[in-house]
């Protein structure tokens, strides 16, 4: 749950820790049997109130954790017995994670497991039958395996590409003898940001399956399909990002769905929204350089930044996504932040300042020095390199 295509990330070779929270409403206004819309004379309806708090520990390229947790409230409603609310924590979601980069293209799997943590309601058996006063839980009962695969690309003129897909196979059953069936969400969009005031736009078109689960029944113990599970999904999930800081952005989503068919009597979901934060953090960094040489093959632009320089924090983001945008260019970085003028005029003869940026033909020919202002015209220099 968040804004599909948008994320925060720390540089390449950084340690940073990360944080999110996502809370939102989704209702489940009808029931289906089979796909169709029933006519239910008792008025049953669900609403789920629902947040997400997501922790993460990792390098901007290359190993990471993370752990989430779901907390919500379930309501409901009909005109026989009125309103039921079950209120709690659901199942904790841990993942290891290794994220990389070829030119262009971000890459990230992850795996990990669902750990039953939430409150469960009995769906099976004898006990299902003691349990009943309880409707529905967050929780499933049963550890799940989790795998993880984010694909996304940056394209010219500041669009994107981007492709996730999970899946999750329960390793057990329920202390109930219930039997979930496996589950797969894949989901493909596009991206477009930032404009101004760091403002960006996703949108992706999410398809959800559910293969159906068994029960045991309660009266002869023999193991039969839960009819009322499984089914497929398809919803339009357009989002929303402002870029408070570097390492704070605000987000609101949609959830509007497209088309579902539901196996036997399930309640379905219309539109939900959401909002949410995230922040990301650099705790770890690696010693400063002293020297940056040109990568043969490629434009190299080596910015020579430093903490206390306002216009080298500024020029950052416009690198990472220079570099992100063309294959053929390759950033590196000088920390001169403690630096005496005399230690930057011998690192780089006749330099006066930050920020200051070299850029490099891919011959390895010095294509330009920019120094204070100068550096916002990178880009263009760059252009005049690669030709």
């Amino acid at each position: 749950m968040g804004a599909d295509g948008i994320s925060l990330s720390a540089r390449a070779d950084a340690w940073a820790v990360g944080a999110q929270l996502v809370a939102g409403w989704i209702p489940f206004p009808t029931r289906q049997a089979s796909g169709v819309t029933v006519d239910d004379p008792t008025k049953a309806r669900l609403d789920l109130g629902l947040a997400t708090v997501l922790a993460s520990f990792g390098r901007g390229e290359g190993l990471g954790f993370e752990a989430q947790l779901p907390i919500g409230a379930i309501a409901r409603s009909d005109i026989v017995n009125g309103q039921q609310l079950d209120v709690g924590a659901g199942d904790l979601e841990a993942r290891v994670r290794y994220l990389g980069r070829v030119g262009s293209l971000r890459w990230q799997v992850m795996a990990g497991a669902a750990l039953p943590t939430g409150a469960y309601t009995a769906r099976s058996g004898e006990l299902a039958l003691i349990e009943n006063a309880r409707y529905l839980t967050l929780g499933r009962g049963t550890t799940w395996a989790l795998a993880d695969v984010d694909l996304r690309l940056t394209l010219p003129a500041r669009f994107g590409v981007f492709a996730t897909s999970t899946g999750r196979v329960a390793v057990a059953d329920a202390r109930d003898g219930f039997r979930w069936g496996p589950e797969v969400r894949a989901t493909a969009g596009v991206t477009f940001g930032p404009v101004v005031e760091r403002l960006s736009f996703a949108l992706g078109l999410e398809t959800q399956w559910r293969a159906q689960s068994s029960e045991i029944d309660p009266f002869t113990s023999a193991r039969l399909p839960s009819v009322n599970t499984g089914g497929l999904w398809l919803t339009a999930t357009p989002s929303a990002q402002v870029r408070v800081v570097d390492a704070l952005a605000l987000f609101v989503a949609a959830r509007l769905p497209v088309a579902q068919r539901t196996e036997g009597l399930q309640f379905v979901p219309s539109s939900g929204v959401f909002a949410g934060v995230a922040g990301a953090w650099e705790v770890l960094r690696p010693p400063p350089q002293v020297s940056a040489a040109p990568t043969a093959g490629r434009v190299t632009v080596v910015d020579y930044w430093a903490t206390w320089c306002a216009p080298c924090l500024k020029l950052s983001p416009v690198l990472d996504a220079l570099e992100a945008k063309e294959p053929r260019v390759v950033v590196k970085r000088v920390d001169a932040s403690k630096l005496s003028p005399e230690e930057l005029d011998a690192l780089v003869p006749g330099a006066t300042g930050l920020p200051l940026v070299q850029v490099f033909r891919a011959d390895g020919s010095l294509a330009a020095r920019l120094v204070g202002d100068e550096v916002f015209r990178v880009e263009a220099v760059v252009k005049e390199a690669l030709q």
